[in-house]
């Protein structure tokens, strides 16, 4: 698999060979591979391989003391298969002009209309999986390194310490981010345009699209008819939408509401944030529990209804 990091699994012995045994330039320890996307099969193979060079290396007098296997452990953020289903759906019908548009300016996330046959993949994170954190990595290690020898096995026969790094996976239900209405308007199509006191890079990663609806957090009790729309950002940019989907507003938003989004500390709270325009930073708020009272617990129980 070609990638920006390291070095081809072909080329280990030989560099190990040169650098380690013949000049003495290196000290070698262990091997770390970096795989992109999410696939647990691919990092299962590419540990067993990890470990067969590590016998090669072995042969050079070179003892492999680690494996780590980086990160790619997935979370989940969503409850039900279907509603994810659902909007993968409504995308292709969408794209294809079928059902009315979706996402903002009909964006297919990756997928492209041609000649009205879909090309491409929506590009977005698995917000809905089934095999995740904990067993994910269960499932990564119990493959079969060797003919009934499971990866985890070899490991442990051969003393090899295995390094992860979980990342987003180890900050499930952890984080919010917070921003609050500066203006509320129609576009062309009648929909509404929110804009939030926040920008899109601030709300970002490696997906097209966070897809997760937030919460909206009214300032009045006033209620309004339901309305349909989008979340846009500071920047004077016409692609700074903060979130791509067309949201359902169970009430029209007013300027001063504050809109969350849950479970954003991995990779999601400005990840990609810069200082452009030279607006202020994000600020991040730490909140320890224990230290709350009970007003403050009472109010923050009650978000989700609101």
């Amino acid at each position: 698999m070609q990638s920006r990091f390291d070095f081809d699994l072909n080329q280990i012995k030989g560099l190990a060979e040169k650098y380690c045994v013949v000049q003495h330039d290196l000290h070698y320890e262990g091997l770390h591979f970096h795989l992109d996307g999410y696939s647990p099969d691919q990092r299962s193979a590419a540990l067993a391989q990890c470990i067969r060079k590590s016998e090669e290396l072995k042969a050079l007098g070179l003892t492999t003391q680690f494996i780590d296997i980086g990160g790619g452990l997935l979370m989940n953020y969503l409850k039900s298969r279907d509603e994810w289903e659902a909007f993968h759906k409504g995308l292709k019908s969408a794209v294809l002009e079928k059902t009315p548009p979706i996402t903002y300016k009909n964006d297919g996330l990756g997928l492209i209309n041609h000649k009205n046959k879909l090309i491409g993949k929506a590009n977005v994170y698995p917000f809905y999986n089934e095999l995740n954190k904990g067993n994910a990595l269960k499932y990564i290690l119990n493959a079969e390194g060797k003919i009934n020898v499971s990866i985890a096995d070899e490991l442990v026969k051969k003393a090899i310490e295995l390094r992860i790094e979980p990342g987003r996976s180890l900050l499930d239900q952890v984080g919010v981010t917070v921003a609050r209405v500066a203006h509320v308007k129609k576009d062309a199509r009648n929909d509404y345009l929110v804009g939030l006191e926040m920008n899109m890079s601030q709300l970002a990663s490696g997906s097209r699209d966070f897809l997760v609806d937030p919460i909206h957090i009214k300032r009045s009790s006033e209620q309004h008819e339901k309305a349909y729309g989008y979340l846009t950002g500071a920047y004077c940019l016409e692609r700074d939408i903060i979130l791509k989907r067309k949201l359902e507003f169970k009430t029209v938003p007013r300027k001063g509401d504050l809109f969350l989004f849950i479970n954003t500390a991995g990779y999601m709270m400005h990840f990609f944030e810069s200082m452009a325009h030279q607006f202020e930073l994000a600020k991040n708020i730490f909140i320890d529990p224990t230290s709350l009272n009970d007003d403050v617990l009472y109010h923050l129980d009650k978000i989700e209804g609101l």
